[in-house]
């Protein structure tokens, strides 16, 4: 089960970024669509659920899918969506 980064608590901060040791965590800050990305993303084809991001994460905007917050499902298929 893949990590998942909640849209409406990420920061952006790109501490998650940089702490991935597996680089599926979107957009990197030089891409073109960073800004107007709404949050950081993670590639579940990609994540081995190290737990790197969750533990440099300052908003808590990260959970295992299987973890979520009701409030916050969306956040599963959105972040899918993102790689689609």
């Amino acid at each position: 089960m893949a990590y998942v980064i909640v849209p409406e608590l990420c920061t952006k901060d790109n501490l998650c970024f940089e702490a991935c040791p597996e680089a599926c965590i979107s957009p990197a800050e030089s891409d073109a669509n960073y800004a107007a990305t709404e949050s950081l993303f993670i590639n579940p084809d990609g994540c081995t659920d190290c737990s790197a991001c969750v533990i440099v994460c300052p908003s808590d905007a990260i959970y295992l899918a299987d973890d979520i917050p009701a409030e916050y499902n969306d956040a599963i298929a959105r972040n899918k969506a993102y790689f689609n």
